[in-house]
């Protein structure tokens, strides 16, 4: 598959994360094989829609944000 689009961030946390262990049983919006590596790292991960994710973590539902723009 080809793409104009570069590399993109893993994520936006809600609180500074300089550890895999400050990671573990965090919740974080991922999907697809991001996910599955997400959860073998200890986290917990939830499907939401874009449009909701602003509003999740200012409430503190989520404690972590992956959002691409890619086609997958």
């Amino acid at each position: 598959m080809l793409s104009s689009m570069g590399a993109q961030i893993s994520g936006q946390w809600s609180e500074p994360i300089d550890s895999l262990e400050k990671m573990k049983g965090k919740i974080l919006r991922a999907s697809g094989v991001g996910a599955m590596i997400y959860e073998e790292l200890g986290l917990e991960t939830v499907v939401l829609p874009g449009g909701e994710l602003y509003t999740v973590m200012e409430r503190g539902v989520i404690d972590m944000v992956e959002f691409g723009n890619s086609p997958h």
